[in-house]
């Protein structure tokens, strides 16, 4: 999904090139389209750190996984060091404007957990990671 125009049309050429189907869809995190636990695997990619309500978002994340499920996400977070987390709140009033919204400083991980997540493979200051939907058990 992306609610971006211009982006959507970048992301449907590459969807075209690639040799499984890959459907583009318009539309916001907030409102994900099809039946609950009906998805295997759900990719959030720089979109926690961008969207208004992420506990929407991740609320509808978990609807639409599978009991055995994964959100899979790399996702820009609030830096544990204090030196880097001084230059990230510098730097974020710049950065949402150039970067279309994009918060360098939120509780990304903190966020996940608080929806019910259990997160598997942290890192910072981006994270990428698996995170197992509320009452799943691991594979």
């Amino acid at each position: 999904m992306e609610p971006e125009p211009r982006l959507r049309a970048l992301a449907e050429r590459a969807a075209e090139a690639v040799s499984m189907p890959v459907t583009v869809l318009p539309g916001r995190a907030e409102e994900l389209p099809g039946g609950d636990g009906s998805a295997d695997v759900v990719v959030a990619s720089l979109v926690l750190c961008t969207i208004a309500d992420v506990p929407a978002s991740l609320s509808e994340v978990a609807r639409v996984l599978k009991s055995t499920g994964e959100l899979r996400f790399y996702e820009h977070v609030r830096s544990s060091r204090s030196g880097f987390f001084r230059l990230q709140r510098l730097l974020d009033p710049l950065w949402r404007r150039l970067g279309c919204g994009c918060h360098l400083t939120r509780e990304t991980e903190r966020a996940i957990t608080d929806a019910g997540f259990t997160i598997e493979h942290p890192a910072s200051p981006s994270v990428i990671g698996i995170a197992r939907p509320p009452g799943c058990s691991a594979r």
